[in-house]
């Protein structure tokens, strides 16, 4: 898995600076939204099952998640322009909306780079 320890210290370093800009930009209460994780998660388990080709199972599970985070974000902007706070242009709201809608991005990007480090 980790025959290169350099490979360790690498990753731990780019999510110790993930962690620590979370935190201390604002908190990671921000960052917590459990449908957004399973979305991501399940299109990613989906695409290791039924993606052909002789890559890895941890390569396979990293670009299904990538795939998902991109649903998953065209899901958010579908809601979003259908709700009433995008055609009230209520600013406050529709940034916390977009925030919300740009999380599988992060999730899915983050367990790509991850499936990465450990294949």
């Amino acid at each position: 898995m980790f025959e290169n320890p350099t490979r360790i210290i690498g990753l731990v370093i780019v999510l110790g600076a993930v962690v620590a800009a979370i935190i201390y930009g604002g908190g990671q209460e921000k960052f917590l939204d459990m449908p957004s994780l399973l979305l991501v998660a399940i299109i990613g388990v989906g695409n290791v099952i039924g993606a052909k080709g002789d890559d890895s199972i941890l390569t396979k599970f990293g670009d299904g998640c990538v795939r998902g985070a991109w649903i998953g974000f065209l899901i958010g902007l579908i809601l979003i322009a259908d709700a009433q706070i995008f055609a009230s242009m209520n600013v406050p709201a529709l940034g916390a909306a977009m925030s919300v809608c740009m999380l599988p991005l992060f999730y899915g990007y983050t367990l790509k780079f991850l499936s990465m480090h450990i294949d």
